[in-house]
């Protein structure tokens, strides 16, 4: 991070050629599934199948053989309240259909519709990110993966954004049991709200945010201003894009952000919320990314070496999404995956090409107008600085 700042044209160039390197771990990675499971995720209208989907493509690339299969534990709302308010709570196990009567106490309706079993949906995700969370506690894999969980909108006695309860919170302060700093990574088109504000007056979270951001756009925070208070203060990192980000562009600032950021924050464990809402062709209509980006980053997590936990988030194309959360399982795995699409029960949803490409659409990038990489990147770098202080100091306590 040392050294003058990047040009546009540096960052834009520097990193354009995606180098994918895969590392295993001497442990299988663990996913977290069963049919019931897979069944439950399902009933979310807003991702109707999507589970299905995503689970039927890693089956039919083989990718169960290499990997340790864990099925979801049963949880109590006593495991959803070391985050979530028990009134929150008890609204969401009361909910039915539409009778329910406190909805708008806690924002239950628009963005959160009440739908059958709604409960059954949002706990069954938080019991999967707990059991990959416990699979790490126990060192029985470095790379533990929920592509169920990810809800990171939900705020403690708030549902948001389609989110219910805030499976990350709860599985970031379980992995506090064991590891005293977590690093937090959020991939989605969205900012990662519901988990910025869980933890913004606290050092043993760094909470880091790539996502779109402008006026009117939901949910309207994570301005690179907010970097928490506090003993949080220079622990909250927000890295806001424009309209038509691809994978060249969030390479190349991956490429510059997160190296500093592990070097100064050193932390314990990892967690990454790969939404994969900024994809090209997304209906979220936003970035413009072709699962290359993503494969990038995570990988150079992985290569860290660190306990990490994978969760998945938006994601509205749905064959799209299964095809890069296929790869990220696969890259977990160490496996290089053929690009044909192999035949199975979704195969039809492939079409026209059966491949796992996802191309870029044709759309302006505005992150390289008027110097706007600039911009952030000088922001973001003065931020990890006085962030990597903090922790010299912490050190120095300590």
């Amino acid at each position: 991070m040392a050294g003058p700042h990047p040009t546009d044209m540096e960052i834009e160039t520097q990193f354009n050629q995606l180098t994918i390197e895969t590392t295993l771990s001497m442990k299988n990675a663990v996913l977290v599934y069963s049919e019931d499971f897979a069944q439950i995720q399902n009933n979310m209208p807003r991702i109707a199948e999507r589970a299905s989907f995503v689970f039927e493509l890693i089956k039919a690339y083989k990718l169960f053989e290499k990997l340790q299969i864990k099925q979801p534990q049963t949880i109590t709302p006593n495991d959803l309240a070391i985050f979530h308010s028990k009134d929150y709570i008890k609204s969401i196990l009361h909910a039915e259909n539409e009778s329910i009567t406190n909805g708008d106490e806690f924002t239950l309706g628009y963005d959160c519709p009440v739908f059958d079993n709604v409960y059954s949906f949002a706990s069954s995700a938080v019991s999967g990110t707990l059991t990959a969370v416990d699979s790490l506690l126990q060192g029985e894999t470095m790379v533990a993966i929920n592509w169920c969980g990810g809800w990171h909108h939900a705020q403690r006695d708030m549902a948001s954004g389609y989110c219910y309860f805030n499976d990350i919170v709860i599985g970031i302060i379980k992995l506090h049991e064991k590891f005293r700093r977590v690093l937090y990574i959020d991939l989605d088109l969205h900012h990662g709200d519901g988990v910025q504000n869980a933890f913004y007056y606290t050092d043993k979270v760094l909470t880091v945010s790539f996502h779109k951001y402008c006026s009117g756009f939901y949910p309207g925070t994570g301005s690179v201003k907010e970097i928490g208070e506090g003993s949080g203060e220079y622990f909250s990192i927000n890295i806001p894009f424009k309209d038509g980000l691809d994978d060249d562009t969030m390479v190349s600032v991956v490429n510059y952000i997160l190296p500093g950021l592990y070097e100064k924050y050193r932390p314990d464990a990892v967690v990454v919320q790969c939404g994969v809402d900024g994809l090209a062709h997304d209906p979220m209509d936003s970035f413009n990314l072709t699962g290359n980006a993503y494969i990038h980053t995570i990988n150079m997590v992985i290569n860290w070496k660190l306990p990490l936990l994978i969760l998945g988030g938006g994601g509205y194309d749905t064959p799209n999404t299964a095809k890069v959360w296929t790869r990220v399982t696969a890259l977990a795995c160490g496996v290089c995956l053929n690009e044909d699409i192999p035949d199975h029960i979704q195969f039809i949803h492939y079409g026209p090409d059966f491949t796992l490409t996802i191309s870029p659409s044709y759309r302006t990038n505005y992150n390289l107008k008027n110097n706007y990489l600039t911009y952030l990147m000088t922001e973001i770098q003065l931020l990890i600085e006085d962030m990597g202080k903090r922790v010299e100091n912490c050190n120095t306590v300590v």
